[in-house]
């Protein structure tokens, strides 16, 4: 059975198996697989600098062992309904432009953390933004999630900007000691998104309304 009282499992898997950006039909946005293992590895390593600011926590290395045990991860925190961990790639070609997920789940008061990343030369087009809607779209309309939370440290404010700069993010403040990054505790900034706020997702997504049913 199910932990999640909240989400229908085939409607989960249904709704988040691809969801196509992109006209040519190669950039996308789904759940992760063992045969990623390879992708995430190279893509970690090659951008290891960035990635340290938001998931990689200051580490300045990255290994094939690491690689395996996030895939792993995500797989199983996905079958037990704990997280829903994605990646956004070009499918073309095999390369990882960001990844996305609604974590920290909360299913007694239906809430959940919404992390998103992309690559910097990807900022430009849009992946974040739609990656965001999407997410808001799984989280309110298949989830029943009543409430999305942004928690994001002080230290990456300019991350902040990019993901709540069009949309309806609304900051509540400053929480003291609220992430822990390897041995250092940092203050961070949360914003948060609820239902009524969809009228701005729900139109970045129109553009793709034939796959989705939106």
């Amino acid at each position: 059975m199910s932990i999640n009282p909240l989400v229908n499992d085939l409607s989960i898997e249904q709704e988040s198996k691809i969801f196509k950006i992109d006209d040519k039909n190669s950039v996308c946005i789904r759940r992760h697989n063992s045969s990623d293992t390879n992708k995430v590895f190279l893509t970690y390593n090659r951008n290891i600098k960035f990635l340290s600011k938001f998931i990689l926590h200051n580490r300045t290395s990255y290994s094939m062992a690491d690689s395996k045990f996030w895939i792993n991860s995500c797989i199983d925190n996905w079958n037990a309904n704990m997280s829903y961990e994605f990646l956004i790639i070009d499918e073309n070609n095999g390369q990882i432009l960001g990844s996305c997920s609604l974590n920290d789940i909360n299913f007694t008061h239906r809430l959940a953390n919404l992390g998103c990343w992309v690559l910097p030369n990807k900022l430009g087009k849009d992946l974040l933004d739609i990656a965001v809607a999407y997410m808001c779209y799984l989280g309110f309309y298949i989830m029943k999630l009543v409430r999305i939370e942004f928690v994001i440290d002080v230290n990456n404010a300019a991350h902040a900007k990019r993901i709540v700069r069009r949309g309806a993010g609304h900051f509540e403040g400053t929480l003291r000691n609220r992430l822990s990054v390897g041995e250092q505790v940092h203050d961070a900034h949360i914003y948060s998104v609820i239902p009524k706020d969809m009228w701005f997702y729900d139109g970045l997504l129109a553009n793709y309304p034939k796959q989705k049913g939106l």
